[in-house]
């Protein structure tokens, strides 16, 4: 039997007038023009050019739709794409027709893809892929399991000499097909297609000599081709012939097409398969992570034989390569995890990091406890494991401080020089208009902010240091054990400055005269003294919105035992006697323990004890300070990383290096600002 050959090449196509949608692509459009074409192409393993003619007609039609509908029966689709990559569909295939005048139609419904590179006039041509007999130049359909066509630019199908472009050949151009996979008889033996053409020559009255082979009678096929599509325009018998006919070629073509694709199908499976088994392999500590060259020769070996993930599988794992994947026996630490513990390692935005953090590390993070360096070093993450705990505590910051998020505050990752000031803006409660019914709405009631100056007089740091004795007599995570001392201390230090300027200020709150309220002793003090200082600020026209109260050690013990709040323990919420540093709002407050409150002689003779406010009250600003390590780039000057808590902006300066000469390691977390008294009317003391 003669070869096949797959080949394409393009013919222009209708295309939109302008880029609106109002002007539609063609729904339908010339696959291929009808009549002969001379060509010239390399079909697989010849060393010279196949030259010959391309016959387009009814006949070919015939055989590209049966080919259309056998892809159909399968369960796929026909498409096209784009420049013949057989990749993404630029339009799927609805059907293949004839049309006498024109040649072969295909219909189709275009992708987003396909009617943008149109409408962007990226291509002008469209390039049909298809299967002709070598021999007779007749088109048998088109390579199955690839694009039927493609968009592309390039001359005309169908001039004088019409060029071919992006020829290809088919896996197979033979039509060889294996009967014990279920395909038709071997040819160039095939008794259907020798019967067929047998039946059709008869029809025509061709005499065909009785011991004519294969190649002699596909030569009498062609060289009565011209009778015998003449013939068939009257002879329905001669026309399913003649479609049996164009379906065996087409169905040699396809099934060899379709082999390699379960080939190629087949090879990607055992690389995918080799890869999950040297994966499960690093996991459970029989590969090294970090060894990329052992790991491509374990893939390779079981791409080529799958036998050998069964050994890989009996290699007992290294204890020292093994991951922490259950610390404390009850967690099991995903794939996912640690893919954002390494997107947060790689992260060099500090904004970005911390929101990494919040959204997809800190509810795992928190359940590993002191596990976290050990699965951030057996994950070859080793370095970044004190700034993932860093991290946490200082998200932890703003539930040990909380009432930081009542104030004004001004949390930012910048750097600053010390001693540098910085403007941040408080609230005004707008002016309330009249409506004029001349003038109307013009005179304006636009939201005013005051200007507070805050000095960035505060650089403090914590660091802690560990010798090389030290850190190599214990297991223990000594750095990581220290992180959250390290910030609370710092924390703490943060707050006492800023309420400092509560003492600095203690004289000016409120009005003259009226700066506290004042009460006999602490067991005085009670949620009537909240409602008494409640009707102060309302009287100065505080806005009720954001005010909180800060109780020392002696307040806040007393007001927990106030009747209003036990009967509320005992008949709605119990969470008020079973959580000592928690309690409901009382007279608009929010109320926060505050032991660490100092208490400044007030009112000439008497302590202060709590503080009332609003977030107009106070102001506070962070900084950072230069990052020194810069200034020797290339030089190992340690590692210096930004640490930002997302919610907040509070950023913090986490520095790690080693002292060769002492042989020890040192982690170091600093941060800069200043503090400020803001609108004095919004506050008010309690003091005895």
């Amino acid at each position: 039997m003669p070869d096949l050959l797959s080949l394409s090449a393009a013919h222009p196509i209708p295309l939109p007038l302008d880029d609106s949608a109002a002007d539609q692509l063609p729904s339908e459009f010339v696959w291929m023009p009808k009549g002969e074409h001379q060509i010239s192409a390399y079909a697989a393993g010849d060393a010279q050019p196949w030259v010959g003619r391309v016959t387009c007609d009814e006949a070919g039609a015939r055989a590209v739709a049966a080919a259309h509908a056998k892809v159909l029966a399968s369960g796929r689709r026909v498409y096209l794409d784009e420049n013949h990559d057989d990749a993404a569909a630029t339009a799927w295939v609805l059907a293949f027709s004839w049309d006498p005048a024109r040649g072969i139609i295909v219909k189709v419904a275009w992708t987003s893809l396909g009617e943008s590179l149109l409408r962007g006039k990226v291509y002008h041509s469209f390039s049909p892929a298809f299967l002709i007999n070598r021999s007779t130049g007749r088109v048998t359909g088109f390579p199955a399991g690839h694009a039927a066509g493609g968009l592309v630019n390039a001359p005309a199908f169908g001039a004088a000499m019409p060029a071919l472009i992006a020829a290809r050949l088919s896996g197979a151009d033979t039509l060889t097909v294996n009967p014990a996979s279920g395909g038709l008889p071997d040819n160039p033996k095939s008794t259907m297609h020798k019967e067929l053409l047998l039946q059709i020559l008869a029809a025509l009255a061709v005499q065909v000599p009785a011991d004519a082979n294969d190649e002699q009678l596909a030569t009498l096929f062609a060289q009565h081709q011209d009778q015998l599509l003449a013939a068939a325009q009257t002879n329905a018998a001669l026309q399913a012939q003649l479609a049996a006919l164009d379906v065996v070629h087409a169905k040699a073509g396809t099934d060899a097409a379709e082999l390699t694709l379960l080939r190629a199908k087949d090879v990607a499976r055992r690389a995918a398969d080799a890869q999950t088994a040297v994966a499960a392999a690093v996991a459970r500590g029989a590969l090294p992570a970090k060894d990329e060259t052992i790991q491509a020769k374990w893939r390779g070996l079981i791409a080529s034989d799958p036998a050998h993930a069964t050994l890989l599988a009996a290699l007992p794992a290294n204890p020292a390569l093994t991951r922490v994947t259950t610390p404390g026996g009850d967690l099991q630490v995903t794939p996912k995890l640690l893919e954002h513990l390494r997107g947060y390692a790689a992260e060099k935005d500090a904004k970005r990091a911390g929101a990494i953090y919040a959204r997809h590390i800190d509810g795992e993070v928190g359940k590993l406890g002191n596990h976290v360096l050990e699965l951030m070093a057996s994950n070859s993450l080793g370095s970044s494991a004190t700034a993932i705990i860093t991290q946490r505590v200082l998200t932890l910051l703003k539930y040990r401080f909380p009432f930081l998020k009542q104030i004004t505050t001004d949390f930012s990752s910048e750097g600053a020089k010390f001693n540098q000031d910085v403007i941040t803006r408080l609230r005004s409660v707008p002016t309330v208009r009249d409506y004029d019914g001349t003038t109307g709405y013009t005179t304006r009631s636009d939201a005013t902010t005051t200007d507070v100056t805050i000095t960035i007089n505060k650089h403090k740091y914590v660091s802690v240091e560990f010798t090389a004795a030290e850190l190599g007599s214990t297991a223990r995570d000594l750095f990581g054990e220290q992180s959250e001392p390290q910030l609370y201390a710092l924390g703490y230090q943060l707050v006492s400055d800023l309420l400092a300027k509560v003492v600095e200020g203690a004289n000016a709150f409120g009005t003259s005269g009226s700066q506290a309220t004042q009460i006999a002793n602490a067991a005085a003090f009670n949620t009537g003294t909240l409602d008494t200082i409640a009707g102060v600020l309302d009287a100065r026209k505080v806005s009720p919105m954001g005010r909180f109260a800060l109780l020392d050690g002696a307040l806040w013990p007393q007001l927990r035992g106030d009747t209003r709040l036990v009967y509320l323990a005992g008949f709605q919420d119990r969470s008020v006697i079973e959580q000592y540093d928690t309690m409901p709002p009382v007279s608009g407050f929010q109320l926060f323990n505050t032991p660490f409150l100092p208490n400044p002689t007030v009112n000439s003779s008497k302590a202060m004890h709590g503080f009332c406010g609003t977030m107009d009250s106070l102001a506070l600003a962070t900084r950072l300070p230069a990052d020194y390590t810069q200034a020797l780039p290339g030089a190992a000057n340690g590692v210096a990383r930004t640490i930002t808590e997302p919610d907040s902006g509070l950023s913090v300066m986490l520095v790690q290096y080693v002292n060769h000469d002492l042989g020890s390691a040192i982690s170091r977390v600093s941060l800069m600002y200043g503090a400020a008294v803001g609108n004095k009317l919004t506050g008010q003391l309690i003091a005895y």
